[in-house]
């Protein structure tokens, strides 16, 4: 619990980081004095004494964090003509007489800067996937539904340069590459845009009609590469391992070690960074045979991320993944379900109910807030599609390695085009469910009572948990009996 505390105190401390832009001499002055005094009491045996300055040595270094690096917030250059540092993180379309992408800014002039921006290119240099350049633009600002996107504009004679590729950049280019072209000659047009989009996390490949079926069936974490896709390839890639005969630690390692390639192979986002720092946490108890927490593992897991980069705290798909997830931890604990069966299936369908819930009412305030929908429709669309999904990615990973046999790729390729096919037919039909959403936009206040609300009512069921459960099991029991006897009477016989 205790890492989880500090994760908390570090969010605050970054927060505070935003009106504190002036006062960095007395920040750094306050975290020395505060990590010496946690010393001093860690010494003297005192845990109150000592937690309570730790805490705030915590809060103190979430501001000093987040002060240094980025102090240059967008709206401060906006349509002012600036010197870009970007690296392309999606591929470059030519539309007309402009290229379009996606691209990550990481400096303006000299100074370090980090937002994500789309990119309207009207230069002649062609851009290329996982590139950087030096370039001369402006940034424009675009706010919708309570949403801000930032796009860089780029004019037709700026000066630009491009920087040697970095290694990693190559090799991942490479792979990337490989892949999307093997999807492309192997498989239908359908499945090579559906594989870019869910697995490689090219969303640029998707066509908008398909994005709008995920939408509207309430599948649209699926194409948000995160923690279902890399349990998943964890849990496929041990599968595959064990063929090899390799003990279970090595197993572990290997599967680590390629989960953070892959990581860094679909753009190293927040909610994949977090699972990956998750499984990698777990992994590395069990090798250590140490028993751990699920909160301190996600505590950990996004301290960790939030001193790579402390303004994934103002990043969407970061809040989303971890309030998920600590949904999903704190209701299983809260309601202690039983979901174990002695049937596989009957448990595996079970597991994906209960927690679709659990995330359903852990983000319905994020989601009101964001996009102004709350969607109820996604109990059941998950309950369906996910295990198809998951049955997707598997067999996706043996197209990639039998690929190299022509008659048994061929016939893989043939199988996983036609559950692609299914799969989205499926989801197009569910779509309808999208009607039981609810369209509520919910403001900031609204938020905070809703969190207040779920937390109220959580530790009342947690407190009161036996007697509900006795309650609910006798109501169930009578109303059972009741129509038993309503429906089955036997009739009297007239005197």
């Amino acid at each position: 619990m205790h890492n989880f505390s500090l994760f908390l105190s570090l969010i605050v401390g970054i927060l505070l980081g935003r009106v504190a832009k002036n006062f960095l001499p007395f920040v750094a002055l306050l975290a020395t004095f505060l990590f010496l005094s946690s010393y001093f009491f860690h010494k003297r045996n005192k845990p109150i004494a000592w937690g309570i300055c730790f805490f705030l040595f915590f809060i103190v270094l979430g501001t000093l964090w987040s002060l240094p690096k980025y102090f240059t917030s967008p709206e401060q250059i906006l349509a002012e003509k600036r010197d870009f540092h970007i690296k392309v993180i999606s591929f470059p379309k030519r539309v007309l007489a402009r290229q379009v992408y996606f691209a990550q800014i990481f400096r303006v002039d000299n100074f370090p800067f980090y937002l994500k921006a789309k990119v309207v290119d009207f230069s002649h240099l062609k851009k290329d996937y996982l590139s950087r350049y030096h370039i001369e633009g402006k940034l424009s600002l675009y706010v919708y539904k309570g949403g801000k996107f930032y796009t860089l504009w780029i004019s037709k004679n700026t000066s630009q340069l491009k920087y040697k590729d970095k290694w990693i950049d190559v090799l991942l280019k490479k792979v990337t590459l490989f892949l999307t072209n093997l999807y492309r000659s192997k498989l239908s047009a359908q499945a090579y845009s559906f594989l870019s989009a869910t697995f490689l996390g090219r969303r640029e490949l998707l066509p908008r009609k398909v994005k709008k079926i995920f939408a509207t069936s309430g599948t649209s974490h699926l194409l948000a590469i995160s923690g279902l896709h890399i349990g998943m390839t964890a849990l496929v890639l041990m599968y595959l391992l064990k063929f090899f005969n390799l003990a279970l630690p090595k197993r572990i390692v290997i599967s680590i070690a390629f989960l953070f390639f892959y990581t860094f192979l679909v753009g190293a986002r927040a909610p994949t960074l977090r699972a990956a720092i998750m499984y990698t946490i777990f992994g590395i108890s069990f090798l250590l045979q140490r028993k751990t927490h699920p909160l301190n593992v996600l505590g950990l897991s996004g301290i960790l991320s939030l001193f790579i980069n402390p303004l994934w705290v103002f990043d969407i798909g970061f809040q989303l993944s971890f309030i998920s997830v600590l949904g999903i931890i704190l209701g299983y604990r809260v309601f202690r379900i039983n979901i174990h069966s002695s049937v596989f299936l009957s448990t595996y369908f079970k597991n994906i109910l209960f927690t679709s819930l659990f995330v359903l009412l852990s983000i319905a305030g994020l989601t009101s807030y964001y996009f102004g929908k709350v969607y109820i429709s996604s109990i059941l669309t998950n309950w369906i599609l996910v295990p198809l999904f998951v049955f997707i990615i598997f067999v996706n990973f043996l197209f990639i390695i039998f690929s190299f046999f022509p008659l048994l790729g061929e016939c893989i390729g043939y199988l996983v085009s036609f559950l692609i096919f299914g799969f989205i037919k499926i989801a197009s039909f569910l779509s309808w469910l999208s009607r039981v959403n609810l369209n509520f936009y919910s403001s900031g206040k609204g938020v905070i009572i809703y969190y207040l609300i779920l937390i109220c009512l959580g530790s009342l069921i947690y407190k009161f948990r036996g007697k509900l459960v006795g309650g609910l099991k006798l109501f169930s029991k009578s109303l059972t009996l009741c129509i038993i006897n309503t429906v089955w009477k036997k009739p009297t016989n007239p005197k």
